[in-house]
Formats: structure tokens, C-alpha cells, sequence
């Protein structure tokens, strides 16, 4: 995600540029801020509606002085240098790790730490090699769990418990499958958009929208569909383990699969 973190004037979003050059005015007299990044909808570009605010993260010194900052029309996320320069797990902090995904796409609007805040911003973006390890085995887990309670409660006639199960399962494999090539999982909202630009094994369409959708919905088949994909996908960055330590209850879920 390096190399466009940056943003010029004549590249904001339009209908918002008045309101960003009006918060920077009143950042630049603000020692105590360290950097300003554009996040959202209006960083993305394509996502933006007529609805979309203007969001931007903060990254101060001081966080009692943002209040300093309030402008018409932005919505301000607050960060300390400690809190961006060291991203969250699930297992940590939840609510930091789920806010990560705010950080990839984000455009830098003002800059004042002497470079850091770009190296702070790509590892909120993005795994490193053991963060990538832990979540993707941490999910994928979590995935094959209830995934295979769906397929059993299929097997015994409890289509609510299959349903429900197959469902709550998504969340687990979305997150492992951009784990496995680490990256963070987006929020609900961009899903659409980041796969359209980004797939998530560059070149293919090995996850395809509609695949998670029919999971959301309890589509057994696309349950089972899915597993065999993160199955293939974890065992080819090396998660053998973790998919073989499911042994024969694998089989329920995917029929053809060794364990």
C-alpha cells in the first residue's frame, strides 16, 4: 500500500476541500499534532456517495487539545503516537484491531514526524510475516469450527443450527483468507470495492464477492465451497497444521479434503 500515502490539494475529494484546508489551517497552529490522514469513503476512490463524511485520524501528542480542531463536517479520530506506532491484535484489543482497516488507503493531508508517521501508517495497513501467522491460524481455526458444526447439524436435520452456523462462520474466514496474505481484513462496507481492486490472490478470482454473500446467507454449499478454497489457500502458505489437526471432522465439510 506504499507509494500513494500523500496528498495534494488539487486531489481532494471534491465538495470537501474548503473543509480539509480549514482543519489543516487550524493543524498547522497545533504544535502538539504530529499528522492528519484522510480515511473513509473519501480515501477510497469510487466509494464516496452524497452521504459520505469526511473522516480523518489525528495523531497528536496531546489528545485533550484536538477539541481545538473541530471543524463543520469532519469527523475526527483521535490517536497518540504509542497507539498508532503499535497496532492491535483480535485477541488485545478488538476494537484497535478492527479499526486497522481505517489506516489502509488512508492519504497523509499533513505531516509533522519527520517521516514516521508513514511507517506508522503502513503497519496499521498491513500484517507483518508473524502478525500474518498468528491471525491467519488464530481465524482459520475459528472458521473450520463453525463451519464443520454447520455441516453436522446438516447431517442431523437441525437446518437452524446449520444455518446459523454457517453464517456466523463468515467473519472468521474473511479474516483468515486476508491474513493468509497479510493483509487486514476490510470493513464490511469495502468488501465489494477492495476485492473489485485488490484481489485478494492477485490475478485470480479465487474469492469471488458472491461466494461470501451466498455464506452469509447459510448457503451450505458455498460454506463447504469456501472451506475447500482457505483449505488449499492455508495449506500453500504453509497452515498444514492447523487444517490438519481437524482430522477425519474435516471430511464433513469437505468431502474430498485429507486430513
Amino acid at each position: 500500500m506504499r507509494g500513494r500515502r500523500h496528498i495534494e490539494t488539487e486531489d481532494w475529494p471534491m465538495g470537501v476541500a474548503d473543509t480539509l484546508s480549514d482543519l489543516l489551517r487550524k493543524v498547522r497552529a497545533e504544535p502538539s499534532v504530529l499528522g492528519v490522514l484522510l480515511t473513509g469513503s473519501q480515501a477510497r476512490d469510487g466509494m464516496a456517495t452524497a452521504h459520505s463524511d469526511v473522516d480523518v485520524l489525528v495523531v497528536t501528542e496531546d489528545p485533550g487539545r484536538v477539541s481545538l480542531l473541530r471543524t463543520g463536517g469532519v469527523d475526527i479520530g483521535v490517536y497518540t503516537k504509542e497507539q498508532v506506532a503499535a497496532p492491535a491484535l483480535p485477541w488485545t484489543d478488538f476494537e484497535s484491531w478492527y479499526n486497522r482497516y481505517a489506516f489502509a488507503h488512508a492519504q497523509i493531508l499533513f505531516d509533522r514526524s519527520q517521516g514516521e508517521l508513514e511507517e506508522w501508517v503502513h503497519g496499521q495497513a498491513t500484517l507483518s510475516p508473524d502478525e500474518a501467522i498468528r491471525v491467519a491460524e488464530d481465524q482459520l481455526d475459528g472458521y473450520l469450527n463453525l463451519a464443520v458444526r454447520a455441516a453436522k447439524s446438516d447431517r442431523d436435520r437441525r437446518p437452524w443450527a446449520a444455518l446459523m452456523d454457517a453464517s456466523e462462520s463468515l467473519a472468521f474466514g474473511l479474516t483468515a483468507a486476508f491474513a493468509l496474505e497479510a493483509r487486514i481484513r476490510p470493513f464490511n462496507k469495502c468488501l465489494a470495492w477492495e476485492l473489485e481492486r485488490f484481489p485478494l490472490i492477485a490475478g485470480t478470482s479465487e474469492y469471488p464477492l458472491n461466494l461470501f454473500e451466498a455464506v452469509a446467507r447459510g448457503d451450505l454449499s458455498a460454506s463447504a465451497e469456501l472451506g475447500r478454497r482457505l483449505v488449499g489457500h492455508a495449506r500453500s502458505r504453509g497452515h498444514d497444521h492447523v487444517v490438519s489437526s481437524w482430522g477425519e471432522d474435516l471430511r464433513i465439510l469437505v468431502p474430498s479434503t485429507r486430513g
